[in-house]
């Protein structure tokens, strides 16, 4: 459903489902420049340390492929076989130049998105061609800044090739009578001034470019209030559910606890408001246990069954408030309360040895 049908804005910050569903399909915040730009700079560095072999190998390809052309007359299969053999050579001396280049493409681009495979985009669609949605794209705002961009990088790049060749003006005239033993190492260090000076300035284009694609893709992300209630109540459930679920898991421990008081060796009370039952088993327990306790009318219903199944209910304040302010059932009492509990203990036990005698 689109904002305008909902008449809501998209002021939610997107959800973390909302997130991976986006990633799954592709969707990412990515500069198409950056990897470019840092690709572009990488085969300058490479260029610069070890350029100076490659155009020295290139140079003696050449001669070499150029004396034989010029010596003899060659056969159309002879001049085919110099034609991919000097491929070959050339594709080998520039081999570590493009391997350079791929391997940082792929590392800028894995650094902007984290490992990401994707089959979505591909996937065909009959929006793709659609003519009024192809008119829609071609006039978006979208595809008008992917145009500004390509205009200030043609820009960049001519401007970057004026200044390094407005400097060489004198000299380029001389260049006409030089041997290509002398042009190739001059064509590479044009080429790396070149290379450098506009590497430099896409890389700031696409750092900029980056920034502004994480802030188009986190504002196409946001969500209405309405999709992030919706979408809560796909990954958690109906709120109403989720209450009843809770209301039956509390009663169950409810049932259960309450199944635990005639076992229990004594009831210290508040003496209506609260009620905690104490259980402690000589050598099965290394201290007494909570095993049931409640307040208001679960106090009350203790206490019935407490009374109902002969067990001691004794009035202590204090310790009734500690108990059930710092024990949960089914825990054993923190060592601060032991001589409190052990003095409820001992005189409940001795109401009972008590109990025996006089039978």
């Amino acid at each position: 459903m689109s904002q305008e049908q909902t008449g809501q804005e998209r002021t939610e910050t997107a959800t973390p489902k909302r997130r991976d569903d986006a990633r799954k399909k592709g969707q990412v915040a990515k500069s198409r420049d950056l990897p470019g730009a840092i690709g572009l700079l990488a085969a300058a560095m490479v260029f610069w340390i070890g350029g100076g072999t490659m155009v020295e190998k290139m140079g003696g390809l050449m001669r070499e492929h150029f004396t034989r052309v010029v010596r003899h007359e060659m056969t159309l299969p002879e001049f085919h076989q110099l034609i991919m053999s000097s491929a070959e050579a050339g594709i080998a001396i520039l081999a570590p130049l493009m391997l350079v280049m791929v391997t940082v493409g792929v590392v800028a681009n894995m650094a902007q998105t984290g490992p990401l495979i994707s089959t979505t985009p591909l996937a065909p669609k009959w929006s793709k061609i659609s003519p009024a949605k192809g008119i829609k794209r071609i006039f978006s705002a979208t595809t008008l800044m992917e145009l500004v961009k390509s205009i200030i990088k043609l820009g960049m790049i001519g401007t970057v090739v004026y200044l390094v060749l407005k400097n060489e003006t004198e000299r380029l005239p001389a260049l006409a009578g030089t041997d290509i033993a002398n042009l190739l190492p001059y064509l590479g260090a044009i080429s790396l001034k070149v290379m450098l000076g506009a590497g430099g300035l896409l890389l700031c284009l696409g750092v900029i470019d980056l920034l502004f694609q994480r802030y188009q893709h986190e504002k196409q992300l946001r969500m209405t209030k309405d999709e992030v209630r919706r979408e809560m109540k796909e990954t958690e459930g109906d709120p109403m559910v989720r209450a009843r679920i809770r209301s039956v898991q509390r009663e169950a421990a409810r049932k259960r606890m309450m199944a635990d008081v005639p076992t229990a060796d004594v009831v210290v009370t508040n003496p209506t408001h609260l009620a905690i039952a104490i259980k402690y088993e000589t050598g099965g327990m290394s201290a007494p246990k909570v095993v049931a306790k409640g307040a208001g009318h679960i106090a009350a219903k203790i206490r019935e069954i407490a009374r109902a199944n002969k067990v001691p209910v004794l009035e202590d304040k204090p310790l009734a408030r500690a108990l059930f302010k710092g024990v949960e059932v089914g825990r054993e009492i923190p060592m601060e309360l032991y001589q409190a509990v052990a003095e409820v203990l001992a005189f409940v036990y001795r109401l009972n040895q008590t109990k025996v005698a006089l039978r």
